[in-house]
């Protein structure tokens, strides 16, 4: 049995081919499990929301008074109690806490409950809540969705029916249509008190300008104030009984916060289908219907006297939070070092399995050292400059690598960073080499020839190896057009030397080449059109724009909306969120890259140059008969 493992293990670290063939037909088996995975699971999700939307919205309200908060220690009660302190200095008295049972029923993940207080004049009721996903299933149910929010709401009822409410939740809290009479504002970026309340008052002092007959509600209890809660959602209940369906397409897009992508189109026809409605009918009546609803400029009273001013609603602007969001989530998160051990040490065994019966035992320990060696000053350098989750692995049967986040390094940190990974291995053969003259050691010129073989190699001036990562960041990003064409040429190149050479891992980089050639000429494309946008610059220039903050990393709204604008003319195939996130802080980044001064330039290029001629003298030296 170990016999015929061992053997097979043989063919393949041998016959790199037959473990891509392995890798093809696994994943062409995983991608056709994967596609009948999600389409079962879009039509579950389409069931999933019209259920949910039908109970929420076509449904009284199940309410329970709270005398123990135990279940809910889960939440941020200190926001509660902090929050309650300070609405009692405005004057506020505490009404009780309740939990809407109905909507917890609906999503368990989400339990949460509203701290109820009214203002001294029994005119402006406030709940406060906090909402986060529960245990660790909701954290990965709702993960990337912004549901962990604390929310002050303030709400006003009038005896015309007419409900004012101003909250600082996030948008999308308001993206189903409450129908006329209720109006709705939403400030997710207000945090403080009385900003917040200014802006309610404000409110219903020019609605009861427009309608002097209008007047406020008095609520003095727990129970009035859920019986207001009780109409307020009557009026829904009516209202999304006489649309002609349970979402529209416009209501659907407020809720994810974007336009709609190809697969999001697919999902509202399976809603639509559902609902037995014709996708092949366009839905601008249902949308009609909804025209003096609070997403609009106005929204029309009951009773017709008036309008009450709205903030419109973009989904372009969602869309654009979401973005930065995500960049955002990104930018902060940390890796766990222990995590990162782990990889690495998984990574080197695989590495050193299949190396070992390729090489043997000698070969494989010898090639991990230099490796590791080379590694390492990558790790150092980025770790001196700054660079965050700095992480290193092997790749079985290739290398390793280092990767890290630059956070607006400067181009000559980045040259260093490259340069600390030859370098020191190419000086560190004629170390070697000198030991080996001395003792006669063989093991000593064979460490020393792959010493100055491997980092040689590394210093070919071909993308990802470090010479072409080296050349690029100090001389051919300065032109995309110069940067793409080598790409191009230097992935055919690789591909064209695959055929003779027979090393599937050079045709590996001769693909990587040709598909980061066309990317990395969007991304400078994008960047040379913002940077024009922003400072009036030519592309090429290397002045470094100040534009206040920390300018790598803090894209103004405007300008995220720029670039993802750009992308979606660059990008024609409709991308997930996380790449547009990423592409954006690429083109960011690329907008505030810093080349090297000419004279720095110079001095890496030569450099550079300096490496690849010992590179030659040490391989020569190690191949002279004498030496031998």
């Amino acid at each position: 049995m170990m016999s015929d493992y061992f053997g097979t293990m043989k063919i393949i670290s041998d016959s790199p081919f037959v473990l891509l063939l392995l890798l093809l037909l696994f994943s062409g088996m995983a991608l056709f499990g994967r596609n009948r995975f999600l389409k079962k699971r879009k039509q579950k999700t389409a069931e999933k929301i019209i259920t949910d939307l039908q109970k929420v919205y076509m449904n009284p309200l199940e309410t329970r008074e709270l005398f123990s908060l135990d279940e809910f220690s889960y939440l941020d009660l200190e926001y509660y109690r902090r929050t309650e302190a300070l609405l009692k200095d405005k004057g506020f008295v505490k009404l009780g806490d309740v939990e809407v049972i109905s909507l917890s029923k609906v999503y368990p993940r989400l339990r949460t409950f509203q701290r109820l207080l009214i203002n001294k004049e029994g005119i402006v009721s406030a709940a406060i809540y906090h909402s986060k996903p529960r245990g660790w299933w909701g954290k990965i149910k709702y993960r990337g969705t912004d549901t962990n929010v604390r929310v002050l709401e303030l709400n006003t009822e009038f005896i015309d029916g007419t409900f004012i409410s101003t909250s600082n939740a996030p948008r999308r809290a308001g993206a189903i249509d409450n129908g006329p009479g209720i109006a709705e504002k939403y400030y997710p970026d207000i945090k403080d008190i009385d900003e917040l309340l200014e802006k309610h008052q404000q409110d219903l002092k020019a609605y009861m300008e427009l309608h002097p007959q209008a007047r406020p509600v008095l609520i003095h209890s727990l129970k009035e104030s859920i019986a207001s809660g009780d109409r307020a959602q009557t009026i829904r209940i009516e209202y999304r009984k006489s649309l002609p369906e349970i979402i529209s397409k416009k209501e659907f897009e407020r809720m994810i916060g974007q336009p709609l992508n190809p697969d999001m189109e697919e999902l509202y026809a399976q809603m639509r289908m559902l609902q037995g409605l014709d996708n092949s009918t366009d839905t601008q009546e249902a949308d009609q219907t909804r025209e003096s609803q609070p997403f609009d400029e106005t929204q029309t009273s009951p009773a017709g006297q008036g309008d009450i001013e709205q903030e419109e609603y973009d989904p372009e602007d969602a869309f654009c939070e979401k973005v930065l969001s995500a960049i955002e989530k990104k930018r902060n998160k940390r890796k766990n070092p222990v995590v990162n051990l782990l990889i690495l040490l998984v990574t080197l065994v695989v590495f050193f399995h299949l190396g070992f019966f390729r090489y043997g035992l000698q070969s494989v320990l010898v090639l991990i050292g230099v490796i590791f060696f080379h590694e390492m000053g990558h790790y150092v350098g980025m770790r001196i400059f700054g660079y965050r989750n700095v992480q290193m692995f092997f790749i079985p049967l290739v290398g390793a690598a280092v990767a890290g986040e630059s956070r607006d390094v400067a181009g000559w940190k980045k040259a260093i960073v490259i340069l600390m990974g030859p370098m020191p291995g190419i000086i560190l053969s004629f170390i070697f080499h000198g030991i080996y003259l001395v003792t006669r050691e063989k093991f000593w010129h064979e460490l020393g020839f792959m010493f100055v073989v491997i980092n040689f190699i590394n210093l070919l001036p071909i993308t990802p190896l470090d010479g072409g990562r080296l050349l690029q960041e100090v001389l051919f990003s300065r032109n995309r057009y110069i940067e793409s064409v080598l790409q191009l040429m230097t992935g055919l190149a690789l591909l064209t030397a695959t055929l003779y050479i027979k090393e599937w891992f050079v045709g590996l980089l001769g693909v990587i080449n040709l598909i980061t050639a066309s990317n990395s000429f969007k991304v400078s494309g994008i960047a040379d059109g913002v940077r024009q946008d922003l400072f009036g610059r030519a592309p090429g220039e290397n002045e470094h724009p100040q534009t206040g903050g920390d300018y790598a990393e803090d894209i103004p709204q405007e300008v995220a909306k720029n670039i993802i604008h750009r992308i979606k003319q660059k990008y024609p195939v409709a991308l997930k969120l996380d790449t547009v996130a990423e592409i954006t802080r690429q083109v960011w980044e690329r907008v505030h890259v810093r080349q090297p001064a000419p004279a720095a330039t110079f001095g890496f290029i030569l450099v550079y140059f300096m490496g690849v001629l010992m590179s030659f003298i040490s391989m020569a030296i190690a191949a002279f008969p004498f030496f031998k």
